[in-house]
């Protein structure tokens, strides 16, 4: 049963104070109303998401968790609508930001497996007024331990040796047994508003009683962990395939980078978003395209008035309806759209995460 609670650790508001803003979302609602339909507009600005009770699936690795929440606030950029997430795990406490409005769902990892943990969900809307964000809590139970398998199942894979390079690892392991196919599931940190770990799996087409595997987009210098499943396939081809039981646990880590590759480098395949002379955040390529673009837009966006013949600004910085303040620094008053000044928010959170050598 998920319990309700007001307010949450962060002190910084997603309030939405200039003039240029609000007007912003009245026209957007407005605009939007004959589609939008009454459901669009049925939750809140303070409702809180609901923390879902997670099981365990078949299959999970054991000590980790899939944390799930409902929230009835569509997917929008005006008032009322959701900024971003956080969650948290109250113990050992643990915490993710800037989670993605259109989430619902975070994994998390490296737990004591068969365990009831609690976790805290918060919503940041976009609104007139600074405001305190709507949380809930709820429990989550970890996947139990390996149970003693039964002596006519097919032996689990072990993973015997890996290779590893500053973004990649591959891994070799050992069946006993001619599957015809493998998954793979690696867990680690790359780079996302997911968590510091995420859960990726990888199907292994190729049969046989051993196997390797080689998986790129890694972040140098980390440790993930890996997984391997045999299966068979079913007679006649009919229905999924039988995947039998998980390899135990292997962690490998990726290959640091040099220390001479300076305290800015990115990792692959992030680079510098140089929004701003000096802005060494990593994003992806076509991320920093975006940003180069809205500083070409940046004079356009600008709001004015006119009094015939003459047109001035505003103010020096005042953005035209829709548009907002980019603030990829505090100075940084580029004029963006709600969704563009959510990602820059996110990035600079990762900003760590992505470097080649973290600080």
């Amino acid at each position: 049963m998920a319990t309700e609670v007001r307010g949450g650790n962060r002190t910084a508001s997603r309030a939405v104070a200039a003039w240029s803003v609000r007007a912003a979302a009245v026209l957007l609602s407005l605009a939007m109303l004959p589609t939008l339909g009454t459901a669009a507009l049925a939750a809140a600005p303070d409702e809180p998401p609901r923390v879902v009770p997670s099981v365990p699936g078949t299959g999970s690795l054991p000590g980790s968790v899939v944390v799930r929440w409902e929230h009835p606030v569509p997917v929008c950029t005006g008032i009322g609508c959701v900024w971003d997430y956080s969650v948290e795990r109250l113990e050992p406490y643990q915490r993710w930001d800037n989670v993605k409005p259109d989430r619902r769902d975070l994994f998390d990892s490296g737990l004591r497996p068969d365990t009831e943990y609690t976790y805290r969900v918060c919503a940041y809307f976009i609104t007139e007024e600074d405001n305190e964000p709507a949380c809930s809590e709820g429990a989550g139970r970890t996947a139990p331990p390996e149970t003693p398998r039964p002596q006519n199942r097919p032996p689990r894979p072990r993973i015997v040796e890996h290779h590893a390079g500053p973004t990649w690892i591959g891994i070799k392991w050992e069946a006993g047994y001619d599957y015809d196919s493998y998954f793979v599931n690696f867990t680690g940190p790359f780079g996302t508003a997911k968590g510091p770990r995420e859960l990726r799996t990888v199907h292994h087409d190729d049969d046989g009683t051993w196997g390797y595997q080689r998986v790129d987009g890694l972040l140098p210098g980390r440790a993930y962990d890996f997984s391997v499943q045999g299966c068979t396939e079913t007679i006649f081809g009919i229905g999924s395939d039988n995947c039998h039981d998980w390899a135990l646990g292997y962690r490998a880590s990726t290959l640091a980078y040099p220390t001479h590759s300076g305290p800015d480098t990115c990792a692959p395949p992030f680079v510098w978003r140089e929004a701003f002379a000096g802005d060494h955040v990593c994003v992806e390529v076509h991320r920093r395209k975006q940003v180069a673009a809205d500083n070409d837009q940046a004079q356009n966006r600008r709001a004015y008035t006119c009094t015939p013949p003459n047109c001035v600004f505003v103010a020096p910085d005042d953005c035209k309806v829709p548009y907002v303040w980019r603030e990829a620094r505090p100075s940084d008053h580029v004029c963006v759209s709600v969704q563009e000044r959510s990602q820059v928010a996110a990035e600079n959170a990762l900003a760590n995460e992505r470097r080649a050598v973290p600080r």
